[in-house]
């Protein structure tokens, strides 16, 4: 991003914290001059772990449905995940 480097396993490390820990779906250039450039797909899949970058798209697509107004449930019985529109107040 915006030409800063950074080694493979920092930005793992970068990426798992902001993921997991930090719940964001969006994830912007680790560099501490004030860069927000987000980190493209492309620069992540070359790095990250199939499992994490899995998540990240899982928490995407969560994120995307979230701004439409939608939110995930699972059934409770079978684990079947369903998208349910947001009641409105």
């Amino acid at each position: 991003t915006n030409g800063h480097l950074f080694c493979d396993g920092c930005i793992r490390r970068y990426v798992a914290e902001e993921l997991f820990a930090n719940q964001k779906s969006v994830i912007k250039c680790m560099s501490t001059d004030g860069c927000q450039d987000v980190i493209k797909e492309k620069h992540l899949r070359r790095v990250l772990p199939s499992k994490v970058m899995d998540r990240l798209k899982e928490a995407r697509y969560v994120a995307a449905l979230e701004k439409e107004g939608y939110r995930l449930c699972e059934c409770p019985k079978c684990g079947a995940i369903g998208q349910v529109k947001k009641k409105r107040n």
